[in-house]
């Protein structure tokens, strides 16, 4: 996969939030997301970081947030 430099996340919304968020673009079933986002907190190793917002993450859990994101467009 390719990572873009510039991490795109809502700053507004929690770690959580922010996978739900793009998940929710193509999974429209709330429990089918719910069980993506935690999958996807434990793939990425967020799970500790889940109600932290964006802005409190080192750059390094940032990327893994990103990369989250682009691992649930496959």
């Amino acid at each position: 996969h390719f990572v873009p430099q510039n991490v795109a996340v809502f700053n507004e919304l929690t770690v959580e939030e922010n996978i739900d968020y793009f998940c929710s673009l193509y999974v429209p079933d709330r429990a089918r997301r719910h069980a993506l986002v935690e999958d996807a907190l434990d793939f990425v190793g967020l799970r500790d970081y889940r109600r932290f917002r964006p802005s409190k993450l080192s750059g390094g859990l940032l990327r893994r947030l990103n990369i989250d994101g682009i691992d649930k467009l496959d």
